[in-house]
């Protein structure tokens, strides 16, 4: 596989939003998140776009709110598994339903997986870029 060094996770998701993002792209971004995504993103000129994650959906993405956020701007998906704050860990049917999404709507999906080790119980930290058809659209 491809491997870039980078200092950290915050400088590599950057590197990430300037290389492939252009001034006012979207992205989505589920919200509670790490604090220096949508700065981050802005600063790299795209537009954020928030996905308020509920507690009553057990911190979740649904088809539905992913679907009702896309636009004819919307160029990415940035996701955090195992999520900060919530400590939500996509299972993989929903990793494979957020990778659907991504592919028809031709979605980069940025995927901070710095938290990869941090997984107890009965979960297990899955790779975006691992499921099908998502290497060539990971980052």
């Amino acid at each position: 596989g491809e491997c870039t060094v980078v200092c950290s996770a915050t400088e590599g998701l950057y590197a990430a939003f300037v290389a492939t993002l252009e001034p006012g792209d979207e992205v989505i971004v589920p919200q509670p998140c790490f604090p220096w995504y949508v700065p981050q993103l802005r600063l790299a000129g795209a537009v954020p776009v928030s996905l308020h994650l509920k507690k009553e959906d057990l911190f979740r993405l649904t088809r539905k709110e992913l679907d009702a956020r896309v636009t004819s701007k919307t160029r990415g998906l940035l996701i955090n598994s195992p999520h900060n704050p919530t400590g939500h860990v996509w299972d993989e049917e929903e990793l494979t339903e957020i990778c659907d999404f991504c592919k028809q709507h031709n979605l980069v999906l940025y995927s901070d997986e710095v938290y990869e080790r941090q997984v107890f119980g009965s979960h297990r930290h899955l790779r975006a870029a691992g499921m099908p058809g998502m290497k060539e659209r990971t980052l």
